[in-house]
């Protein structure tokens, strides 16, 4: 897709994700930083913070995913995978039941809401370890399998998945 296109349905599903319960019901938002064509978590993340939410994001340190609070004043730099992530000197955030919303990201999804991640399972793994967390995923239309995607017993999969067109529950 065009960058043209990416922030105009980018726009799209962050609009949904804004008018949901989840969201309005969430104190904190835990937000993938967005890496190339995925869906822009950019404008998402601004606008939460406008709204008075505590955002965090990831970091990976020593194969594990962590959380770092983040404040639009904050500088980020290139992980190892090329993703924008905070320093490890950010303060720590603590995600908590009924008031933490974690925005997961995702390389292809089926209807089921199995999703293809990047392979290394840094949310399943983090999100075992944190039952009962409210989880949505974000992605277009295009990354919607119709089919069954392999997964295993330790998949995590999201709540619900929001597209352009769609939220698939």
């Amino acid at each position: 897709m065009s960058r043209e296109a990416v922030m105009d349905k980018s726009l799209q599903i962050s609009e949904k994700v804004l008018a949901s319960e989840e969201y309005r019901a969430a104190k904190s938002l835990f937000v993938f930083m967005s890496f190339e064509n995925e869906v822009d978590t950019g404008w998402l993340i601004r606008r939460a913070m406008a709204d008075g939410k505590k955002v965090a994001i990831p970091l990976i340190k020593n194969g594990r995913m962590m959380f770092r609070s983040f404040t639009l004043s904050d500088e980020l730099t290139e992980g190892q995978f090329g993703i924008k992530e905070p320093s490890e000197n950010m303060p720590k955030a603590y995600a908590k039941e009924g008031s933490t919303l974690v925005i997961m990201p995702g390389v292809a999804f089926d209807r089921s809401r199995n999703r293809i991640g990047f392979g290394k399972g840094f949310y399943d793994k983090w999100l075992s370890e944190r039952p009962g967390l409210s989880k949505i995923a974000l992605a277009f239309d295009l990354q919607i399998y119709d089919g069954v995607i392999p997964h295993e017993k330790h998949d995590i999969r999201p709540d619900r998945i929001y597209t352009e067109t769609e939220i698939i529950q």
